[in-house]
């Protein structure tokens, strides 16, 4: 088993080799002992047979570059050479890419945003209300002041964490209405 390894090597690099590029030009070299070697180059001529072969793409042979159509000559700019498959192919994807990626802002990402902001907004409403509701307890006595005090800088350190929640929340819902417009007008192209 481990004698029909080295063929096997050899196999794998001229599959390899096939398929990533076009048509060139391979040897076929028997040495002294009768081992086959496939390589690029000709065959040492010191104890070896071999010939040349002549490797074609699995597909045949290329085809001729068709004229490109009007819809290809009216997307590409002038002077541009024509557009590969590859190419072709690599630019559907990125639209493909863009396209979901706008569809997930829209129909989730913008709308999870939006009601993150409303609950922020509700729960800061609640804890203001509740802090607000217990000031209404505060005896007016020096006990009550005192504790009244204690509220208002509890309802202050509220507004503030409040404001720095909103303040991180909005910015986050600006970057995805700003990726969506960009996304809007790269795809309108």
């Amino acid at each position: 088993m481990e004698r029909g390894m080295p063929s096997l090597k050899w196999s794998l690099v001229v599959v390899a080799a096939i398929a990533t590029s076009p048509a060139f030009a391979m040897y076929k070299c028997k040495d002294a002992n009768g081992r086959t070697a496939f390589q690029e180059r000709p065959c040492e001529s010191t104890g070896t047979q071999g010939n040349q072969i002549e490797v074609k793409p699995a597909a045949g042979p290329a085809p001729a570059a068709a004229p490109p159509n009007s819809a290809q000559a009216a997307s590409a700019p002038a002077g541009d050479a024509p557009q590969t498959e590859a190419e072709r192919l690599r630019k559907l994807n990125e639209r493909d890419r863009k396209q979901r990626r706008l569809n997930d802002l829209n129909e989730r990402e913008i709308s999870a945003a939006e009601g993150r902001i409303r609950n922020a907004t509700n729960q800061c409403e609640r804890k203001m209300g509740s802090a607000q509701n217990m000031k209404s307890y505060a005896n007016n006595n020096l006990a009550g002041a005192t504790w009244e005090q204690s509220l208002s800088t509890e309802m202050q350190a509220i507004a503030t964490q409040c404001s720095a929640e909103q303040t991180r929340l909005n910015a986050s819902l600006d970057r995805l209405l700003a990726e969506k417009a960009r996304l809007e007008q790269e795809l309108a192209q």
